[in-house]
């Protein structure tokens, strides 16, 4: 490994892991080129604790990926019929999702022109927005 003196610091350690390429483009460059394709991120644990490794992950990918952490979660609905549609909304209101979206079986069809199948699907989207959730 060659010394690099920005790398170093109090307490460094040689490096164990070396992701290089052994074949490919990164492979075939003359020493007066430069390839850079990809970074390894590495989390290092202070502790075997279960419970605190995963609070380190999960800050790792709060600063690195926030998106993936702040999507809503959401619930397919199969039953729009209007009993099991308010069951399910108040079911999914009670337990923290927040969103609802009409899936295969639900009999919701978006190309429909029938006014009843668009006030029908419009209350039960105002039902579900009344109780905290969105409905798509």
């Amino acid at each position: 490994m060659p010394s690099c003196t920005e790398c170093q610091d109090d307490g460094a350690i040689t490096v164990l892991l070396n992701c290089t390429y052994e074949i490919g483009p990164g492979a075939y460059i003359s020493e007066t080129e430069s390839f850079s394709s990809f970074g390894v991120l590495s989390i290092l644990h202070d502790s075997d604790e279960m419970e605190r490794r995963a609070l380190q992950r999960h800050r790792l990918t709060n600063l690195l990926l926030p998106q993936t952490l702040q999507n809503p979660m959401f619930f397919h609905a199969t039953d729009a019929s209007p009993v099991g549609w308010t069951a399910m909304v108040d079911k999914c209101a009670e337990v923290g999702f927040e969103m609802i979206i009409y899936s295969f079986g639900s009999d919701f069809n978006i190309e429909t022109l029938n006014q009843t199948d668009i006030a029908r699907v419009k209350s039960q989207v105002d039902y579900a927005k009344s109780k905290g959730v969105e409905g798509e």
